[in-house]
């Protein structure tokens, strides 16, 4: 079963290239929603408050406290990644079983940490420019810019993955990829 990584920083359209893959049958691992969901669970919750204290997260505001928390404290937002990387890992393994039949699979995550050599076949990194990506999140998320800025800086990308696994893709505006993602697609099914 091959695994192929989709990674890039925030906002460079990671999801929109993961879509081409998901119309031709592709299935897709959304480390971001499934990190998201963890968050909904009561033992997550506990560990979570063992690390920052008490967070209500009853109110509809939790997310906004929590960042509030971790952005400002890195060893703080070390333990909580740890914590959501295990919940995500171990959901992603369990997905792996349950879609063995198809050609191969696509993990999405925007860390790059998530991706191992020897657990990733290939890595599809993302790239869009600096402004471009400020627009995008702005107009989906309402982030300011000091907001961007801060999650920006967060997504090192030193990857874990030999550089002759990693294949770049340009998500600028009004670029198509479409015949070039449809190339690597008929690639890992052949292969």
């Amino acid at each position: 079963m091959k695994i192929i990584g989709i990674t890039g920083k925030i906002g460079s359209g990671k999801s929109t290239i993961a879509i081409h893959f998901k119309k031709w049958g592709i299935p897709i691992f959304d480390s971001d929603s499934i990190a998201k969901s963890a968050y909904h669970r009561e033992s997550i919750q506990r560990k979570v408050q063992d690390v920052v204290g008490p967070i209500d997260f009853t109110l509809p505001t939790w997310n906004k406290a929590l960042a509030n928390i971790i952005f400002s404290d890195d060893i703080k937002r070390s333990a909580i990644e740890l914590i959501i990387h295990e919940f995500t890992h171990q959901a992603f393994l369990q997905w792996v079983e349950e879609n063995r039949n198809a050609p191969f699979l696509i993990k999405e995550s925007a860390l790059p940490k998530a991706f191992k050599n020897e657990l990733t076949d290939f890595l599809v990194v993302v790239e869009a420019p600096f402004e471009t990506r400020f627009e995008r999140v702005k107009e989906r998320s309402g982030l300011t810019f000091d907001e961007f800025i801060q999650r920006d800086n967060l997504q090192q990308h030193a990857f874990e993955v030999l550089e002759e696994k990693i294949i770049y893709i340009n998500n600028d505006n009004g670029i198509n990829n479409e015949a070039k993602l449809r190339t690597l697609y008929n690639l890992w099914c052949i292969h």
